[in-house]
């Protein structure tokens, strides 16, 4: 991947932009006025991206998103139940849990080798070296402390 783009497995490349915030979607869309916008980590954008997607969509435009249904506890994580009613298609993909093979739909975030407790803080920058690592699980073996 090279700066200011995403390049797909098979080589095609499409423009891309870091955006801090969901106020900086808006801007950087209204400024480029493309035809699709797609949006990775929806669930880190916070409170206004539901009401900024509808105005994008309105443009009019093709507007995917992309996005954790649950936080590691899982519970339903911040705008993304929001963002599903008010979608015209839903497609849930799943990962295969790391534990014994079968269809992954949780995120299990592990402190120091450990499931988490359900009181850590919700969001952990993980893999970065840091204690904090996160897996695929299935409902089965998904564990959260209390």
């Amino acid at each position: 991947m090279a700066p200011g783009e995403v390049v797909s497995r098979t080589g095609t490349r499409f423009p891309s932009v870091v955006a801090a915030d969901a106020s900086a979607i808006r801007r950087e869309v209204l400024k480029r006025n493309p035809d699709a916008v797609a949006i990775e980590e929806a669930q880190f954008f916070g409170a206004d991206l539901p009401g900024i997607i509808e105005e994008l969509v309105a443009g009019p435009r093709t507007v995917i998103v992309s996005g954790l249904d649950q936080d590691f506890a899982g519970r339903p994580f911040a705008t993304i139940p929001e963002l599903l009613a008010r979608a015209d298609e839903v497609t849930k993909l799943t990962a295969i849990c790391v534990s014994c093979g079968a269809e992954a739909t949780r995120t299990q975030r592990m402190r120091n080798g450990k499931p988490a407790s359900v009181s850590d803080e919700l969001i952990v920058i993980g893999g970065m070296g840091g204690d904090d690592t996160y897996e695929a699980r299935c409902r089965a073996c998904h564990v959260v402390l209390p």
